[in-house]
């Protein structure tokens, strides 16, 4: 699945398509029969809106992912990419959120960190980002490369 040429990114996000999330290396644990860990998709202060994911139509490859990390950090991230259906399954959403650079920019919303910090909400979030760690797990598409 291609995007289409004029589109800007603000398409909506179709349950056929796929995410990429970036994964930093504490996150995951090779040898664990779940490497990927559920904190990999906890927001952080910064997530507000939600935390980030990159539309696998708007890249070339999964390094697109890794957008505004730092060069220093670039080989400290694995990268995972999710079927959108999964995250559906799961009653969450993915959001077009374009950014300067990565019109393929989207959010996860329903993980921002004032949802997190709700304590009716908090185990709720937290099975979902379980499940998401176990299908992320399965499908690895970039590891870092360490020297």
């Amino acid at each position: 699945m291609e995007a289409l040429a004029d589109d800007d990114g603000t398409s909506p996000v179709r349950p056929s398509e796929s995410v990429y999330r970036r994964i930093h290396m504490n996150y995951y644990k090779s040898g664990d029969d779940i490497p990927v860990k559920s904190a990999a998709f906890r927001p952080t202060k910064d997530d507000d809106t939600g935390v980030s994911v990159v539309r696998v139509i708007f890249t070339c490859s999964p390094n697109d992912a890794l957008v505004n990390v730092k060069p220093d950090n670039i080989n400290k991230y694995y990268v995972a990419e999710i079927q959108v259906s999964a995250l559906v399954q799961l009653a969450l959403s993915v959001t077009p959120d374009p950014i300067p650079g990565c019109k393929g920019h989207a959010l996860i919303a329903e993980f921002k960190l004032s949802e997190y910090e709700d304590a009716n909400k908090t185990q709720g979030l937290k099975d979902k980002m379980t499940e998401l760690a176990a299908h992320a797990s399965k499908n690895i598409v970039r590891t870092p490369t360490i020297a």
